[in-house]
């Protein structure tokens, strides 16, 4: 599956962590940032040729956007101990700057389970029982990025040999705005297309692009930004409105005949 995480996370919650017995859960808005390196002679460039597209040399940027479902289970672990994500869900859609070419397209994340090192957030920190805070460690995801039509490539996917793994320090829980999930190990992975998102069956000449610096980025949902553009309107209209009458107020005012100052410092 795509398992490319490049993925940028600013956010605003749209739902407020949930612990019902055991699970915590939460949605936030996510940008996946990353770049692409198409492979020369490979699968992708000889459909892009076939298509009488030149394919694109170095790498390019890509961004998707969506809202992202977090869900760990809180097994009662202490404050500094730790506790593992069991699921991440949710559909990304590709925006700007991704290259034209490409769009629209699809990426679904999947948490894996390779074993050690476990997908934990560690280091948590407790307030009235409820967990605050803590570190992301190798939270590790498969991603399937799926091109949609119009786009030529439509239908056929493109996945990584292995999950992706992201970590970061002293987050919030739920992850706030500007939380940012950076690249674990290797900054360089192998993509894979083909119609089958299945790592157990990779051929090596499937091999399509090289990717590299995945970041996963909360950001604010378009309804926050509204309301503080909204806001800002607001205090910009009333400093503008302040001035004008400001300026009516001292075209009112008399000025002393016997004062040597400005009347109006």
């Amino acid at each position: 599956m795509f398992r490319i995480v490049s993925l940028v996370l600013l956010a605003s919650i749209s739902a407020a962590p949930r612990a019902s017995a055991e699970l915590i859960e939460f949605t936030v808005r996510v940008s996946a940032d990353f770049e692409f390196q198409v492979v020369e002679g490979g699968p992708l460039a000889q459909a892009l040729i076939d298509a009488g597209i030149t394919p694109p040399s170095g790498f390019v940027p890509f961004r998707a956007l969506g809202d992202i479902t977090f869900t760990l289970d809180d097994t009662g672990a202490p404050t500094g101990g730790a506790i593992p994500f069991t699921s991440v869900r949710g559909t990304f859609e590709g925006v700007s700057p991704s290259p034209a070419l490409f769009l629209p397209f699809t990426l679904s994340p999947e948490v894996e389970f390779y074993g050690s090192p476990l997908s934990e957030l560690t280091n948590i920190v407790r307030q009235d029982g409820q967990i605050v805070s803590g570190d992301v460690e190798n939270l590790t995801m498969d991603f399937t990025l799926v091109p949609q039509a119009p786009n030529p490539l439509a239908g056929v996917n493109f996945f990584t040999d292995g999950g992706l793994s992201f970590s970061a320090k002293g987050v919030s829980v739920p992850f706030g705005p500007g939380t940012f999930l950076s690249l674990t190990g290797d900054d360089r992975f192998n993509v894979y297309m083909g119609p089958d998102p299945d790592p157990d069956t990779i051929d090596p000449s499937q091999l399509a692009v090289i990717g590299r610096n995945r970041t996963l980025t909360v950001v604010p949902e378009p309804a926050s930004l509204a309301l503080m553009a909204g806001g800002l309107g607001m205090v910009g209209f009333a400093v503008a409105v302040g001035r004008r009458t400001r300026g009516r107020l001292k075209s009112l005012r008399p000025v002393p005949l016997d004062s040597d100052h400005d009347a109006f410092p």
